[in-house]
Protein backbone atom coordinates (compact mmCIF):
# COMPACT_ATOMS: atom_id res chain seq x y z
CA UNK A 1 0.00 0.00 0.00
CA UNK A 2 1.25 3.36 -0.51
CA UNK A 3 0.51 6.55 1.50
CA UNK A 4 1.51 9.59 3.38
CA UNK A 5 2.20 11.02 6.61
CA UNK A 6 -0.97 12.85 6.78
CA UNK A 7 -3.34 9.42 6.07
CA UNK A 8 -1.63 7.46 8.24
CA UNK A 9 -3.58 7.76 10.81
CA UNK A 10 -6.78 6.90 9.23
CA UNK A 11 -5.41 3.88 7.15
CA UNK A 12 -3.88 1.80 9.72
CA UNK A 13 -6.74 -0.42 10.66
CA UNK A 14 -6.51 -1.17 6.36
CA UNK A 15 -2.65 -1.52 6.81
CA UNK A 16 -3.30 -4.35 10.37
CA UNK A 17 -6.35 -6.49 8.44
CA UNK A 18 -3.92 -6.59 5.22
CA UNK A 19 -1.22 -7.85 7.49
CA UNK A 20 -2.72 -9.41 10.02
CA UNK A 21 -1.47 -11.86 12.00
CA UNK A 22 1.72 -10.86 10.48
CA UNK A 23 4.27 -7.99 11.78
CA UNK A 24 4.28 -4.97 9.08
CA UNK A 25 7.14 -3.00 8.30
CA UNK A 26 6.76 0.54 6.65
CA UNK A 27 9.43 2.03 4.26
CA UNK A 28 9.15 5.21 2.92
CA UNK A 29 8.48 5.52 -0.21
CA UNK A 30 11.81 6.32 -2.94
CA UNK A 31 10.13 7.92 -6.13
CA UNK A 32 13.44 6.93 -8.13
CA UNK A 33 12.03 2.53 -8.33
CA UNK A 34 9.24 2.88 -10.67
CA UNK A 35 11.72 4.31 -13.17
CA UNK A 36 14.95 3.26 -11.85
CA UNK A 37 14.31 0.11 -9.53
CA UNK A 38 16.87 -1.18 -6.93
CA UNK A 39 20.03 -3.33 -7.03
CA UNK A 40 20.70 -5.79 -4.09
CA UNK A 41 24.37 -6.32 -3.63
CA UNK A 42 24.91 -10.05 -1.88
CA UNK A 43 27.70 -10.50 0.58
CA UNK A 44 28.70 -14.32 2.15
CA UNK A 45 31.18 -14.04 5.20
CA UNK A 46 31.93 -10.86 3.86
CA UNK A 47 32.67 -10.56 0.67
CA UNK A 48 30.73 -9.38 -2.34
CA UNK A 49 29.70 -12.23 -4.30
CA UNK A 50 26.73 -11.33 -7.27
CA UNK A 51 24.13 -8.29 -7.86
CA UNK A 52 20.83 -8.29 -9.03
CA UNK A 53 18.77 -5.12 -10.07
CA UNK A 54 15.41 -5.30 -9.51
CA UNK A 55 12.60 -3.41 -11.75
CA UNK A 56 8.78 -3.07 -11.20
CA UNK A 57 6.48 -3.93 -13.78
CA UNK A 58 4.82 -1.00 -15.73
CA UNK A 59 2.54 0.87 -13.55
CA UNK A 60 4.11 -0.85 -10.16
CA UNK A 61 6.14 0.63 -7.91
CA UNK A 62 6.62 -2.21 -5.70
CA UNK A 63 9.40 -5.04 -6.09
CA UNK A 64 9.15 -8.23 -4.00
CA UNK A 65 8.70 -11.17 -5.52
CA UNK A 66 4.91 -11.18 -5.27
CA UNK A 67 5.16 -8.39 -7.65
CA UNK A 68 6.95 -10.44 -10.08
CA UNK A 69 9.45 -7.61 -11.11
CA UNK A 70 12.12 -7.87 -13.75
CA UNK A 71 15.44 -9.06 -12.01
CA UNK A 72 18.70 -9.41 -14.50
CA UNK A 73 22.22 -10.02 -13.07
CA UNK A 74 24.81 -7.56 -13.09
CA UNK A 75 27.78 -6.36 -13.15
CA UNK A 76 27.65 -3.30 -10.74
CA UNK A 77 30.50 -0.90 -11.02
CA UNK A 78 33.26 -0.41 -8.51
CA UNK A 79 32.01 2.47 -6.64
CA UNK A 80 28.85 1.16 -5.76
CA UNK A 81 29.88 -1.84 -4.51
CA UNK A 82 31.97 -0.23 -2.44
CA UNK A 83 29.18 1.68 -0.92
CA UNK A 84 27.27 -1.48 -0.15
CA UNK A 85 30.73 -2.82 1.56
CA UNK A 86 30.37 0.76 3.59
CA UNK A 87 27.28 -0.64 4.84
CA UNK A 88 28.77 -3.42 5.84
CA UNK A 89 31.34 -2.30 7.76
CA UNK A 90 28.82 -0.17 9.21
CA UNK A 91 26.93 -3.40 10.96
CA UNK A 92 27.76 -4.36 14.59
CA UNK A 93 28.89 -7.56 13.29
CA UNK A 94 30.01 -9.30 10.08
CA UNK A 95 26.83 -11.57 9.51
CA UNK A 96 27.36 -14.84 7.36
CA UNK A 97 24.94 -13.46 4.97
CA UNK A 98 24.26 -9.98 3.66
CA UNK A 99 21.91 -8.68 0.83
CA UNK A 100 22.16 -4.66 1.00
CA UNK A 101 19.23 -3.21 -1.28
CA UNK A 102 20.13 0.13 -3.02
CA UNK A 103 19.02 2.77 -5.16
CA UNK A 104 21.00 5.61 -7.10
CA UNK A 105 19.28 8.67 -6.25
CA UNK A 106 20.53 12.26 -6.81
CA UNK A 107 23.50 10.54 -8.49
CA UNK A 108 24.65 8.62 -5.34
CA UNK A 109 23.62 4.97 -3.64
CA UNK A 110 20.76 5.33 -1.03
CA UNK A 111 20.59 2.08 0.78
CA UNK A 112 17.06 0.79 1.61
CA UNK A 113 17.51 -2.28 3.71
CA UNK A 114 20.09 -4.23 5.30
CA UNK A 115 18.75 -7.69 5.19
CA UNK A 116 21.12 -9.97 6.93
CA UNK A 117 18.47 -13.02 8.33
CA UNK A 118 16.48 -13.11 5.15
CA UNK A 119 16.90 -16.30 3.18
CA UNK A 120 16.77 -14.60 -0.17
CA UNK A 121 20.53 -14.67 -1.07
CA UNK A 122 19.14 -15.02 -4.98
CA UNK A 123 21.81 -17.81 -5.09
CA UNK A 124 19.92 -18.81 -8.03
CA UNK A 125 21.48 -16.22 -10.14
CA UNK A 126 25.06 -16.75 -9.05
CA UNK A 127 25.24 -20.71 -9.52
CA UNK A 128 28.63 -20.61 -7.54
CA UNK A 129 27.17 -18.37 -4.78
CA UNK A 130 25.68 -21.85 -3.09
CA UNK A 131 29.02 -23.35 -3.01
CA UNK A 132 30.88 -20.15 -1.54
CA UNK A 133 27.94 -19.99 0.98
CA UNK A 134 28.74 -23.45 1.96
CA UNK A 135 32.14 -22.65 2.45
CA UNK A 136 31.52 -19.48 4.26
CA UNK A 137 29.02 -21.21 6.38
CA UNK A 138 31.47 -23.60 7.35
CA UNK A 139 33.81 -21.24 8.65
CA UNK A 140 31.16 -19.46 10.21
CA UNK A 141 30.59 -22.10 12.51
CA UNK A 142 33.72 -22.85 13.04
CA UNK A 143 34.43 -19.44 14.27
CA UNK A 144 31.48 -18.95 16.11
CA UNK A 145 29.46 -21.89 16.60
CA UNK A 146 30.71 -23.18 19.74
CA UNK A 147 30.50 -27.34 20.04
CA UNK A 148 32.11 -28.82 16.91
CA UNK A 149 30.81 -32.17 18.75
Amino acid sequence: MRFDATTLDTSWDEFASAVSPHNLVLQEYVSEIPAEGQTSYVFLGGRFVHAVHFRPRAGEFRINSKFAPQREVISPQKSDVEDAACVMQALPVSPLYARIDMVRSEGRQLLLEAEVNEPGSLSQYAPAGADIFAIETLAWLERYGGDNN
